[in-house]
């Protein structure tokens, strides 16, 4: 006898409900990021060549980028009834607020 809800059926609205794919994609687009501003931070390249404390400019732009990466989580969490932005357009919103250049793949 075969059940009248497949396994695909259920592990795809699982994956739908979760949004695993667009979390690692976040998740990736952030590390990289991260990765390129200790690059930027370590040889004093871009705005840490000129300026006035290079560490505290650092802190502020890693900052900026985990709380982003925390809203996006937010916008894409099952249950959220805020989904008519999308995670990305709220990062938008916020890098643009936060002065922070930022890449979204």
């Amino acid at each position: 006898m075969e059940c009248p809800v497949r396994s695909e059926t259920v592990l795809a609205s699982l994956l739908k409900i979760y949004r695993f794919q667009e979390q690692w994609i976040d998740y990736r687009n952030t590390a990289e990021t991260l990765e390129k501003e200790k690059y930027l931070y370590d040889a004093k390249l871009s705005e840490y060549a000129t300026a006035d404390s290079a560490d505290r400019l650092f802190v502020e732009r890693i900052e900026s980028l985990i709380s982003r990466q925390n809203t996006l989580w937010v916008a894409r969490a099952p249950g959220n009834d805020s989904r008519s932005e999308t995670g990305s357009h709220v990062a938008s919103k916020m890098s643009a607020r936060q002065g922070v250049s930022l890449t979204l793949d």
